[in-house]
């Protein structure tokens, strides 16, 4: 049996072995099997759910509240290269939670055990191996990269994201290696349900700020130029901290170009929700190379109530 795990009014967390972890699937709650688990692995943070009690599987066997005074339902935030199984179990309230990937925890063999399995390659995950950001130098990598480019927008939205929200992609663009993200569109041509850069007031706390500008392509190309050229093998449109880059397609374009005029080093990549045709063409014509396209369903009725 895998056990509870439960955190206390000061966010200290504890283990209860004498009742059972509950996880949730969907709208049923359910007991955690071996198939759906994994050790906690490095890189991983625990969370408080605030306001929400866990449920707990009692000697009886039966699903109930879990007793305790002042216990919250503990999640843990994973790394890159995990694919939750199961989300934590709780008793629902209207709250809203901002919107993080939440995955069910327990406790078994001495050890934090967590509602996931490895959804990545070994090389991949090395690339996003927590011990690789967030150093102490990454002030100082701050301060250079200030001093490099003077007063870029895109460079202070990426010091904004990697100092505030911790982003690796973000970070990547200081430390220059790796997939470094580059957003350019303060807009987006879909509503999606739980968009993690800009929610209606009603609906649930965004956990991050989109940019609010549109930049030029000198501030975008310089950037995209240095990361590649300098250790970095690629650079994206179309981050988390930005709308839908196909609705800027023509200043992308224009970054491709310039950008390919300087060096033909790395990957040109967009993120996006391809429902901008023209500005998909105007993109492919200027030669970027790679596009991966957000999609939930081919059906109507499945993607519509999603993207909205």
């Amino acid at each position: 049996m895998y056990y509870l795990v439960y955190a206390d009014e000061h966010g200290q967390v504890f283990e209860d072995t004498d009742y059972g972890a509950v996880m949730r699937t969907g709208g049923m709650l359910v007991e955690p099997e071996s198939a759906d688990m994994i050790p906690l692995p490095h890189g991983a943070s625990l969370v408080g759910l605030p306001l929400r009690a866990p449920a707990a599987v009692d000697l009886r066997g039966r699903i109930v509240p879990y007793p305790r005074e002042g216990a919250q339902a503990v999640a843990a935030l994973l790394p890159q290269g995990y694919l939750r199984t199961l989300l934590p179990g709780y008793r629902p309230t209207h709250d809203p939670l901002p919107l993080f990937g939440y995955a069910g925890v327990a406790w078994f063999d001495n050890k934090f055990w967590v509602a996931a399995l490895p959804a990545a390659t070994s090389d991949d995950l090395q690339r996003w191996e927590p011990g690789l950001f967030n150093t102490p130098d990454l002030s100082d990598l701050i301060a250079a990269r200030r001093q490099e480019f003077g007063q870029n927008r895109i460079l202070e939205q990426l010091i904004h994201c990697a100092r505030s929200y911790g982003c690796f992609t973000a970070q990547n663009m200081l430390y220059r290696r790796f997939e470094a993200g580059l957003p350019i569109s303060p807009r987006c041509n879909a509503n999606c349900v739980g968009c993690i850069s800009l929610q209606a007031s009603e609906c649930c706390p965004a956990p991050q700020a989109r940019i609010n500008f549109v930049p030029t392509v000198a501030e975008a190309a310089s950037l995209a130029v240095k990361h590649l050229t300098g250790g970095g093998d690629t650079v994206s449109f179309g981050q988390g901290c930005e709308g839908d880059p196909l609705l800027e397609s023509a200043l992308a374009a224009s970054i491709v170009r310039a950008v390919r005029e300087q060096t033909k080093c790395g990957r040109i990549n967009m993120n996006t929700n391809a429902g901008d045709f023209d500005g998909l063409r105007e993109v492919v014509d200027a030669g970027i190379d790679s596009l991966r396209v957000s999609l939930n369903s081919p059906r109507p009725e499945v993607y519509n109530p999603y993207y909205r």
